[in-house]
């Protein structure tokens, strides 16, 4: 499970990244793309705030609701942080166990 925290952890700037990039590229197909390929790793790994965050940005994405998809942009950066804090803790932790 850790190696699974790790291997979330080390791609998430990589996939943040392509979030921002789809937003300011106006890319709806690849906002959503970009969007899933966050959400889905986050859900298998119990990250429910992140996973619950990338299926509303996909939604918005599918229906080209710029406004929303800003919002929610902000949002998946914001908890996706949170989240990140709280696995690297389990993965400090886990290590010295």
């Amino acid at each position: 499970m850790r190696q699974a925290v790790q291997a979330f952890l080390d791609e998430v700037p990589d996939r943040l990244a392509a979030i921002r990039v789809a937003l300011a590229g106006g890319d709806p197909q690849e906002l959503r793309s970009a969007a899933h390929a966050l959400g889905s790793p986050a859900a298998m790994l119990g990250a429910v705030a992140v996973s619950r965050v990338s299926k509303a940005l996909q939604a918005a994405a599918l229906e080209e609701s710029t406004e929303e998809c800003r919002t929610l942009v902000d949002d998946i950066v914001e908890v996706t942080h949170r989240t990140e804090v709280e696995m690297r803790a389990y993965v400090a932790g886990s290590a010295s166990a």
